[in-house]
């Protein structure tokens, strides 16, 4: 998703501000949405939740790499 958004504001011709902007902030619906699904899907899901909150938890380390690394620039 990081990666497509960024290509996206590259097509919108975003600004600099916007782009990083639109960045973090589409990066980190992904826990909300997946858990949505799954809480929608009627078999054991149990598994599959934790791999997603292990997946998010990871995502904000990495979104907080990328910050340090945008703020030195």
């Amino acid at each position: 998703l990081l990666i497509m958004n960024a290509y996206a504001s590259k097509l919108l011709q975003l600004s600099s501000a916007d782009t990083k902007a639109m960045l973090f902030v589409t990066s980190q619906k992904t826990m909300a949405l997946a858990l949505a699904v799954l809480a929608s899907i009627k078999f054991d899901t149990g598994n599959a939740i934790i791999v997603c909150l292990m997946f998010h938890f990871f995502q904000l380390f990495f979104n907080s790499f990328l910050t340090s690394i945008i703020r030195n620039k």
